[in-house]
């Protein structure tokens, strides 16, 4: 990537108060009014089991203690990859893919507990790759994305309540192993998200693309981050978290060759951070 004029000022980022910016995504932090989820696997021979529970926290206290654990048996297959989300109303999503590149979903409810996990509706996707990601709402507004690293384009789907899941859409043209990550989702209140993922074609330089998901209108087009490529080749590595009402911040790290002193180079790292694409 070539450097690219930066579209927002770093030191506004300081300004941000930790209460405004909780992440919508993966959260493991509490406090002592909220959970968090913690998704884990263990292997027996042949067998895995996908361990995953809400934990509440005790006032006094207390060592977290697990609600209604999920103790799901996956019979001759592994996990890949897993990520989680919960909302505060203690909903929460898993998703996973196994060690057969399939998509899979389990949800839980305080009303109702676990939900019977399902097939991740994949669409024309061949494969469900690392990372998959997901965010979810305080209406249950959940969205799942991940990249396919053998069709080589990265893919989304979403849940509402009233209409289930939908089935997964591809969210770029551009075919290459340069479209096998997704970065990050997230989803606001309003039930509008995003979701940003490296595109390109085979052997091109990559790019951190992303696009808006509008209720009632679908996936707007695609858009580029203007800012990765300051002074350097950015990894894959960025990361995104918004709040609800759709304002987020974004970090990633570049490498840059600088003289050692000596005559030659070596490469350093730069770390990053800056305000991300909003989702309203």
């Amino acid at each position: 990537m070539r450097p690219r004029a930066r579209t927002a000022s770093r030191s506004s980022v300081s300004s941000w108060t930790d209460a405004s910016m909780r992440a919508r995504e993966n959260s493991l932090t509490s406090s002592p009014s909220t959970s968090c989820h913690a998704p884990s696997t263990a292997r027996t021979g042949n067998d895995v089991t996908l361990n995953a529970a809400v934990y509440l926290n005790d006032p006094s206290g207390a060592t977290l203690q697990p609600a209604n654990p999920l103790y799901l048996s996956l019979t001759g297959a592994g996990v890949l990859t897993v990520d989680a989300a919960i909302n505060d109303n203690r909903d929460v999503v898993v998703a996973w893919s196994d060690d057969h590149f399939l998509g899979h979903v389990a949800q839980y409810s305080t009303n109702q507990g676990w939900y019977t996990n399902r097939d991740l509706p994949m669409g024309d996707a061949l494969m469900v790759s690392f990372p998959v990601r997901v965010a979810m709402n305080q209406s249950n507004y959940i969205f799942v994305a991940w990249a396919d690293i053998q069709g080589q384009r990265p893919y989304a789907s979403r849940f509402t309540p009233t209409g289930g899941w939908e089935t997964g859409e591809v969210l770029s043209t551009a075919f290459g192993r340069g479209s096998s990550k997704v970065n990050a989702v997230a989803v606001a209140d309003s039930g509008n998200a995003i979701c940003i993922f490296v595109d390109a074609e085979s052997f091109a330089s990559k790019e951190f693309k992303y696009r808006r998901f509008l209720v009632g209108q679908g996936w707007g087009s695609m858009s580029t981050l203007n800012d990765p490529g300051l002074v350097g080749e950015p990894n894959e590595s960025l990361r995104a978290a918004y709040n609800g009402n759709g304002q987020g911040v974004m970090a990633w790290q570049e490498a840059s060759a600088v003289p050692d002193g000596s005559g030659g180079l070596i490469s350093i790292g730069f770390n990053f951070m800056e305000l991300a694409p909003s989702i309203e």
